[in-house]
């Protein structure tokens, strides 16, 4: 079964934020903040939560 994934750029002043993974696989390599959508959840309420779970900012859609 396919799973859904969310990613967001985040962009100010040209500048582009990246998390550092902690977890495998690419441990410890830059990535785009983001994740797995979970069941029942629309993608733009996914999208709001893990940059909230990874970067501790709230976006709006």
């Amino acid at each position: 079964m396919p799973i859904a994934t969310v990613g967001a750029i985040i962009e100010k002043d040209g500048k582009i934020l990246f998390t550092k993974r902690n977890h495998e696989p690419f441990k410890g390599k830059w990535a785009l903040p983001g994740g797995h959508v979970e069941q029942n959840e629309t993608v733009e309420d996914a999208v709001v939560r893990e940059i909230k779970e990874e970067t501790n900012l709230y976006i709006q859609p």
